[in-house]
This record gives structure tokens, C-alpha cells and sequence, in this order.
């Protein structure tokens, strides 16, 4: 499974199966609400009703801008020669095409028999029959030719099979034999200098559309890549542009969850492969999508300018990034180290676009992806004061509304990015935001409640939420989580009382951390 196996299988089993079945509750549960809200609120009857807040996000589908590696602005100049990689990888050397066209006359059969009769020649024993289906003028020419030329005969040969047993299996709607067949093909060339045309979109194909060949496709592909590391570009590039059609609307409303899911930890996989190459796609592709935040924020006076950014392609495209972080931090932290603060600053110049409390479905979810970071990596983001900024909103009273308008503004927070402006009335929209937020805030805050430092990282946002608290009395929970910070500050600053260091002696502190666990803290006990 390569370098991140331990990762991946951590993430399959603890992640991607609650993650399947809470998404797909939460799809029956919308399109169940979806389909009372239309019933009871017809529109002819002058009620007031709302289209779907994310339907205007929906239509936008710019998966070419993110998915296409422009040379000028999103590469460097030392990225400069993966860029060529790819380019060269995806469309085939001339000599690769040359290789294609003499093959392209020949069956299947007659491939398999040119394989057998080069292997023949080479005196490895193969059954007559097969080697009888070879074309008279192509025996003869292999009979004439040494041992080399027969040698790169054979590779392309065996290129050109496995691309028409892909076919096959197209055609058998994905015939399972055919394709460990291609596998076996593919691990007997040793060298692939460039794909042969259209292998890399046939793979692609079969791997969504028939479930239970991923795990061979995956297979094959690794092994590819590992034989010629440089058509990782390539084979990354093709399958993403894909995986970015499927985020054109919320996750859990997609019929193609289990793909989207399995494809995010095939490109993950694929990145663990080379350590170099995944430096260098990981910056190229933040930085390109760091480009389209940059062009937002120069068209500010554009009424359209934040959809390029403000939509569920861009938003699931960080999030992705940022599982790439997680699941691969433990095999190349080194390298994870170097690439995350790119992706990192990324996030929150992108949650702080349009501030504003109808963006918080967003900002959340923005939020969650670092709030991931902290957790699997342990590295330190500064986010008090977004988790600040926003509370003064959910300690406000809600409008009294009646329980059919309450449910009309009801939206669920996994499935939305942006609501109206009068759906901020909503109690219920309000106490199920409030529930994400403070679940999130003592999850970021529980993470590091065992370093010595908390205290220092506590005291702002204690301070803060004091002010809020005692300015709006209606609201317990956060008063709640409040007390469970200020138990976890007096129970850190009571711990670290006999610890000493220095500039140059750090080693109490560093037993101090490795022997306190978090989830034995006040607020880390809180943590489910």
C-alpha cells in the first residue's frame, strides 16, 4: 500500500466509514425536509418562501481552473520541470505514438501471441497454439531482430495489450479476470516512459464506474508509478480533474459518495509514492487555488467576484489538501512540515472573504479542516480569534418565530455554505450552528490543553467570552464551555508549578507534555 498504509487504513476505518453513514443520514434527512417544505409552503399562496441558498453555487463548475497547473503563476522555477514531466507524461512522446500506430492493426489475441513469441525467442517455452495466432509478416520480422530490439519490441507490445484489455474490460462492464490480467501485464514492463495514449483515462473510467475493480486499479497504477515515478504528475492531474467534477455540490447530497471518498485516499496514496513529487504537486495546486483567492479579492466590487471561491468546488479542494496533510503526516512529516503553512494561510485568508454571519456554514467548515490539522498533526494555528469573532452571534436572542417559520429557515449545517439574511432568525438554524461551533472550539482548544503553554493560549479568549457572557444571559452553553477553559487554565497552571527551564534546558517541559495526556484535562474530558 506504499508509505502512507498505516495512515490510510487508520483513516478507512475510523474516518471513512462514520463519514459514509453520517453523510448519507443526513442526505434522506434533507431531501425528506426538502420535500415537506415544498408541500406545506406552495409558492402561489403569497408565503414567503427561499430557493436554496447553495443553488447558485452549485451551477458554478470551474474544475478547469482548478485542476490545470499553469507554469506562470502557480509553479516556481524549480517546479518548472515537473510541469514539462507532466505535459510530456499525459500526452506521450512522439516515439510513444510511433509505438501505438504499429500496433494498432493487430486483435488482442495477436498481441498475447507477439508477446509469446518474443519470449520464445528468448527461450522461455510458450504452447504453439498461442504462438500460431501471429501474424506471417510479424513473425518474421520478430524471427530477424536481436535480442534488443526484440527486448523494446516487447515492451511496447506489452503497453499496447494492456491498453486493449482495458477496453475489454470497458465493454464487460468490468470484468474482474480481464483486468488482473492487465495487472499481470502491466508489472512485467519495466519501464514505462510515458503512458501509452489513453491508459490513464481508461483506468480513471473503470475506477468510477465499477466499484469493485478500484482496489486493482489502484494496485496497477502503484505500480506504474513506482517503475517511473515522473507519471505520478500525470496520473494525479487526470483522476483529480475528475474527483473535482464530483465536488460541484455538498457531499452528502452527491449519489457518488463512496466514489469521492475512495478516490480522495487513491490520490492521497498515490502522493506517498515520492516524497519530492508530492512536495511539488501539493505547492503547485495550493498555490493555484491561493491564485483564483488573489483574483477574488482584486475583482472585491464585482458582485460575482466570491463565487470563484465561495462554492462547494473550492471549499471540498481545501478540505482534500488538508486530509493530505493528516493522513500523510506520519510517514513524511519532514515534507508535510515544509508544505503545510502555504495550504495553512490559504484557509484563513479564505474565511475571512465575507466575514459576515451568513458565511458561517462556510467559515465552519473551513474551520474544521484546521481544527483536523492541530488534531493529527499537533501543530499549533492560531484560531482563538475567528472562534472569538463569532461568538457575540450565537449568544444573541433569536427572533420569536413561530414553528412553521422556524422550520422554513431550518438548514442543516453539513449541506450548506451560505444562507439568507432572514434565516439568521431561526432558532433552531442557530442552536444547531452553536452545537458545530462549540464542539469544534473544544476540540481545537482540548488538543492542546496539555501543553504548558495553555494558559497563555487561554487567557484571551477567557477574557472575551467573560465580556459576551455577561453582556447576553441567555445562552448556557457557552457558558459552559467558558467554565470547562477556566477548570482546564487552574488545572494547568497548578500542574506546571515545579517545572523549571531554560533557554537552553527545555527537558521538564517536554516530559511535562509527553506524560500529560489531553483527554485527562477538564476540557479534554469533555471530547467524545
Amino acid at each position: 500500500m506504499g508509505k502512507a498504509s498505516k495512515a490510510t487504513k487508520k483513516f478507512n476505518k475510523n474516518h471513512l466509514k462514520d463519514t459514509l453513514q453520517r453523510r448519507r443520514q443526513l442526505a434522506k434527512a434533507k431531501r425528506s425536509h426538502e420535500s415537506k417544505t415544498k408541500k406545506s409552503l406552495p409558492t402561489e399562496d403569497g408565503k414567503r418562501t427561499f430557493d436554496d441558498p447553495n443553488r447558485q453555487f452549485q451551477r458554478e463548475d470551474v474544475s478547469e481552473l482548478y485542476a490545470k497547473l499553469d507554469p506562470s503563476k502557480a509553479a516556481s522555477r524549480k517546479n518548472e520541470n515537473l510541469v514539462k514531466k507532466q505535459e510530456h507524461a499525459h500526452i506521450g512522446n512522439g516515439k510513444e505514438k510511433t509505438s501505438e500506430d504499429q500496433f494498432s492493426g493487430y486483435s488482442i489475441k495477436q498481441l498475447e501471441a507477439a508477446i509469446a513469441l518474443c519470449q520464445k525467442l528468448s527461450g522461455t517455452s510458450q504452447p504453439d497454439s498461442l504462438i500460431s495466432h501471429v501474424p506471417q509478416e510479424l513473425n518474421e520480422k520478430l524471427t530477424k531482430m536481436d535480442f534488443d530490439q526484440r527486448s523494446i519490441f516487447l515492451q511496447d507490445c506489452r503497453k499496447s495489450f494492456a491498453s486493449s484489455l482495458l477496453d475489454e474490460v470497458i465493454s464487460s462492464r468490468g470484468n474482474i479476470q480481464i483486468l488482473s490480467s492487465v495487472g499481470e501485464v502491466v508489472s512485467h514492463i519495466k519501464n514505462f516512459s510515458s503512458f501509452p495514449p489513453n491508459f490513464i483515462a481508461k483506468t480513471c473510467q473503470i475506477f468510477i464506474s465499477y466499484p469493485d475493480s478500484r482496489e486493482q486499479i489502484q494496485t496497477i497504477i502503484n505500480n506504474v508509478c513506482k517503475a517511473s515515478p515522473s507519471l505520478i504528475v500525470a496520473t494525479f492531474q487526470h483522476f483529480y480533474v475528475h474527483l473535482l467534477s464530483f465536488f460541484k455540490s455538498s457531499p452528502s447530497q452527491s449519489e457518488s459518495l463512496d466514489t469521492i471518498e475512495e478516490m480522495q485516499l487513491f490520490l492521497i496514496e498515490l502522493l506517498s509514492l515520492s516524497p519530492d513529487t508530492c512536495k511539488k504537486i501539493f505547492l503547485s495546486y495550493t498555490q493555484q487555488l491561493n491564485v483564483h483567492l488573489q483574483n477574488c479579492l482584486k475583482q472585491a466590487d464585482s458582485v460575482d467576484a466570491h463565487k470563484l471561491i465561495y462554492n462547494w468546488q473550492f471549499s471540498l479542494s481545501l478540505q482534500f489538501w488538508s486530509e493530505v496533510i493528516c493522513l500523510l503526516w506520519e510517514d513524511l512529516q519532514i515534507i508535510c512540515k515544509e508544505i503545510s503553512p502555504q495550504l495553512i494561510n490559504l484557509i484563513l485568508d479564505t474565511t475571512r472573504l465575507i466575514p459576515t454571519e451568513q458565511y458561517y456554514p462556510l467559515r465552519l467548515r473551513l474551520l474544521s479542516s484546521l481544527v483536523r490539522i492541530c488534531r493529527s498533526t499537533h501543530l499549533y494555528i492560531p484560531l482563538s480569534s475567528q472562534f472569538v469573532e463569532m461568538a457575540p452571534f450565537f449568544l444573541k436572542k433569536s427572533r420569536n418565530l413561530t414553528r412553521e417559520e422556524d422550520s422554513t429557515y431550518n438548514f442543516d449545517v453539513l449541506t450548506t455554505l451560505h444562507i439568507p439574511k432572514e434565516c439568521l432568525a431561526s432558532q433552531t438554524y442557530r442552536k444547531n450552528l452553536r452545537k458545530t461551533y462549540l464542539s469544534m472550539m473544544t476540540e481545537y482548544f482540548a488538543t492542546f490543553s496539555n501543553s504548558i503553554a495553555f494558559p497563555e493560549l487561554a487567557v484571551p479568549v477567557i477574557s472575551q467570552l467573560r465580556i459576551f457572557v455577561s453582556r447576553y444571559t441567555s445562552e448556557n452553553s457557552i457558558s459552559q464551555f467558558l467554565q470547562k477553559l477556566e477548570d482546564t487554565y487552574s488545572f494547568i497552571q497548578q500542574k506546571r508549578l515545579n517545572i523549571e527551564f531554560t533557554q537552553k534546558d527545555h527537558s521538564q517541559v517536554i516530559a511535562f507534555e509527553r506524560d500529560l495526556d489531553w483527554r485527562s484535562t477538564p476540557i479534554g474530558k469533555s471530547v467524545k
